[in-house]
């Protein structure tokens, strides 16, 4: 598939200003940062590919450009997806937690990776945009729902300790590919988010949970659509890879599990 030279993976960057510090303290502050968390490029890297970031633009004619030059496509993590794009109205508990270029691009990204029949992986807000996209709607605010698993730890804890602390452990559904081929029947995560996936509606990119929560919410979803493989993860693998590898990648740690997984969709 990469012609004897290492995977190029393109990065979809999110887009934050530094807040409560003027530019003359501190040289990050004032415009706004292209960046994500490390834990993206440490996938890349231990799959054996060369992460490169795609910074957010209004020049939507960029996206077929970016595409052409990458194998894959990562949608990280970030703000609530739009609630309008799903023909919802905005959740008080959403805070105006919106990025609306942030989705259009990314919604012109994806169209980019389909035509190309590239692979694309979704992590969190990536996962949610990805479903949107292909017709879903989702839950704005699980706790309204009235379940009894805590689905947003870190904002319940506001302490930011529990992105590397186990939420879930999933069993995957047996007509799971991606985890038929690997033979994990389960894997453990973290979770930070408050919203998911309700339903995949119109499912116009052929998407399939592979694996729920006890109380019915979706974290793995897998889907085809025009030659495009796509995989959707409700938390953060990144995080756990990252702690994975700082804790010098020894003994049983579920990252090492995560690495494994995000590899073979990688390379395979």
């Amino acid at each position: 598939m990469f012609h004897n030279r290492p995977p190029r993976i393109g990065v979809a960057l999110a887009q934050f200003k530094v807040q409560g510090e003027s530019q003359s303290d501190n040289p990050v502050a004032g415009p706004k940062i292209d960046g994500a968390r490390a834990g993206y490029s440490d996938i890349v890297r231990l799959a054996g590919g060369i992460p490169l970031g795609i910074p957010l633009t209004e020049d939507e004619d960029l996206a077929a450009e970016y595409l052409s030059m990458v194998d894959l496509l990562i949608l990280t993590g970030g703000e609530d997806p739009c609630s309008w794009r799903y023909g919802a109205p905005d959740h008080p508990k959403s805070e105006g937690f919106f990025n609306p270029e942030r989705d259009e691009w990314e919604f012109h990204l994806i169209d980019a990776a389909i035509r190309a029949n590239k692979k694309i992986l979704g992590i969190c807000r990536g996962a949610e945009l990805l479903a949107i996209y292909g017709g879903a709607r989702l839950v704005q605010h699980i706790p309204d729902l009235g379940r009894t698993i805590e689905h947003d730890v870190d904002r319940a804890d506001h302490t930011g300790k529990r992105w590397t602390e186990i939420a879930h452990r999933l069993s995957l559904a047996d007509e799971s590919h991606l985890f038929r081929e690997l033979g994990i029947s389960q894997v453990e995560i973290n979770s930070l988010h408050h919203q998911g996936v309700l339903d995949f509606g119109s499912n116009r990119l052929g998407l399939t949970s592979v694996a729920e929560t006890a109380d019915g919410i979706i974290e793995l979803f897998e889907g085809f659509s025009d030659g495009s493989e796509i995989l959707g993860i409700q938390g953060h693998p990144e995080a756990l890879i990252y702690d994975w590898v700082r804790s010098n990648g020894s003994g049983e740690h579920p990252g090492a599990t995560w690495s494994a997984i995000l590899t073979h969709f990688i390379r395979r």
